[in-house]
């Protein structure tokens, strides 16, 4: 019998591709969550966010499925978010 070999540490999920991946999901809560804990950090690192391609894409939801509530919010604090900066 051979010894079990410790497992080896994973390595992170870059936050942007998990968010962009729950975006592409509909996870929208977790999408916000992700970004939000990411700005957190280091508010000026806004550089990643392209809020026209977001915004385009929970729109294309919208006409999809209007009375979609996760996707009204999340249009709601994208709007919020990037008029105030």
């Amino acid at each position: 019998m051979q010894p079990i070999q410790p497992a080896q540490p994973q390595p992170a999920l870059n936050p942007v591709w998990l968010a962009q991946s729950r975006l592409r999901r509909r996870k929208f809560d977790s999408c916000v969550d992700v970004c939000t804990s990411i700005l957190d950090k280091n508010p000026y690192d806004q550089n990643w966010i392209d809020d026209l391609e977001i915004e385009e894409e929970v729109n294309q939801a919208l006409q999809a499925y209007p009375e979609h509530t996760e996707s009204h919010e999340l249009l709601k604090q994208l709007k919020a978010t990037f008029t105030m900066l």
